[in-house]
């Protein structure tokens, strides 16, 4: 995540040391955000798909777009289904598992090493209660940030026929792959060698509505223009 971005598990520090929450340094930092925050030409959609490889900004970007709106948003990752799970299911080293989440390990063209993730048949079923669980909130009126990693298109219209019927916005986040390589050494909680893994295959062939850079824009410049396009679509033709 490049300087720029909300920090989601940290407080930014002023010059005279004095600490900001995550909302007011988000406030102080755009001024945009606050023209838009003030808007109500914005209405809320009642999903928002949030798809990417690992360190691209997800989480600060859910936690950004929940502070716009005047409806709670629920963000909900699979990570936190993970985090329920047995730890011994799952394996964050690069070994094979029977029934969880784990690494396979390869080598791309260039000899480097990378890390494909693997869903074993527990793994799988956890991902479709990801859905399920999604659906279940929005058929009970919640608003939702679901924060993801599909890959590809076909992934991605498993989503959109778990959520027929209802209100979705698909949001592409894209991220250089040396920033994500270094986020993600950076973080010490995934992979080395899983974005490269990732970087080629999430966005393949997925028709998004906004697609958001976070190598160079912070993500409140991120959070601006999704805001713009929901307002650009809700305008009257």
């Amino acid at each position: 995540m490049n300087t720029s971005c909300i920090p989601c598990c940290t407080h930014p520090i002023s010059k005279n040391g004095s600490i900001y929450s995550r909302k007011q340094k988000f406030e102080k930092d755009s001024q945009d955000y606050k023209n838009i925050r003030n808007s109500q030409k914005i209405m809320p959609l009642q999903i928002i798909y949030l798809n990417s490889p690992f360190s691209s900004g997800k989480t600060s970007l859910a936690h950004a777009l929940q502070e716009h709106f005047n409806v709670p948003y629920l963000h909900v990752g699979i990570d936190k289904l993970i985090g329920m799970m047995p730890y011994k299911m799952n394996n964050r080293t690069g070994k094979s598992v029977s029934d969880g989440f784990s690494w396979k390990e390869e080598r791309d063209e260039n000899g480097d090493l990378i890390y494909h993730l693997q869903s074993r048949p527990f793994a799988e079923k956890i991902r479709k209660v990801h859905k399920d669980f999604v659906h279940m909130l929005a058929k009970t009126r919640h608003f939702v940030i679901v924060d993801d990693v599909s890959y590809g298109n076909d992934k991605v219209r498993e989503w959109k026929d778990a959520l027929q019927g209802f209100d979705v916005l698909l949001i592409g986040i894209t991220r250089d792959l040396f920033e994500l390589q270094s986020r993600e050494l950076q973080r010490k909680d995934r992979m080395v060698g899983s974005s490269t893994g990732q970087f080629p295959v999430v966005h393949k062939d997925v028709l998004y509505g906004p697609v958001v850079d976070t190598t160079h824009d912070s993500i409140q410049k991120c959070t601006h223009k999704i805001l713009e396009f929901i307002q650009t679509k809700q305008e009257p033709s």
